[in-house]
């Protein structure tokens, strides 16, 4: 009960921070704003067991709610309230997960939403912060020997918190193809996934490793 307390805050901070920053941009307080495109690859694991499934050879095909890739590109918003380095991000994309064999497959795909606000630390130089990620058109594609485990899944409101490290030129030089800064980040994400037919919650609780890109 008392993790599930501590859970409970952290996510209301994390949501608070996320929408006092981004309703922030609207501050006359605010100074100028920098608008850079950005690009994300992750690659993220845990959560609960979604798809799980045996074949004739005695082995099994599944994979766990919270794992494998994401995509997303989108901008980051650099601006500066009472001195303070800040960056609202926005970002758009999918991920994805899938289990294959030989007479059928098993792909679940999401649409993904993002919203965050993040702290520089430019001596470090590091970047913190955490955000919303929603998680909607879910689609499970399911043929040949798994089509009957197909199942529909509700959209997710999901929270992350992120640490990325800053890769970068001295006085703002650009690397090739004009790319501002690269940034390697970790992540972990408190979500979860409901199978509308079976009432099931899943726990999709991931840790990531994800690679950015600035421009």
């Amino acid at each position: 009960m008392h993790h599930m307390i501590n859970l409970k805050h952290s996510i209301s901070k994390i949501s608070i921070v996320t929408i006092l920053g981004l309703s922030s941009l609207a501050s006359p307080k605010i100074q100028a704003l920098e608008y850079h495109p950005t690009f994300n690859l992750g690659f993220e694991f845990g959560g609960e067991k979604f798809f799980e499934a045996p074949l004739d050879d005695g082995t099994t095909r599944g994979f766990n709610a919270g794992s494998l890739a994401i995509l997303t590109g989108g901008v980051d918003v650099q601006h500066t309230i009472r001195d303070l380095p800040l960056e609202s991000r926005i970002a758009f994309g999918f991920k994805g997960a899938g289990a294959e064999a030989t007479n059928g497959k098993y792909d679940f795909f999401r649409w993904i939403l993002e919203l965050s606000e993040h702290y520089r630390i430019d001596k470090v130089p590091l970047i913190v912060g955490g955000g919303l990620t929603w998680h909607f058109s879910n689609q499970v594609i399911a043929e040949g020997l798994f089509a009957g485990y197909s199942t529909d899944v509700d959209p997710s409101l999901g929270f992350f918190i992120q640490s990325d490290y800053v890769f970068r030129k001295e006085n703002g030089a650009a690397f090739p193809w004009s790319i501002r800064e690269y940034h390697l980040g970790a992540r972990y994400t408190i979500q979860s996934y409901e199978k509308k037919a079976l009432d099931i919650k899943i726990n999709a609780n991931a840790v990531g490793l994800h690679f950015r890109l600035m421009w």
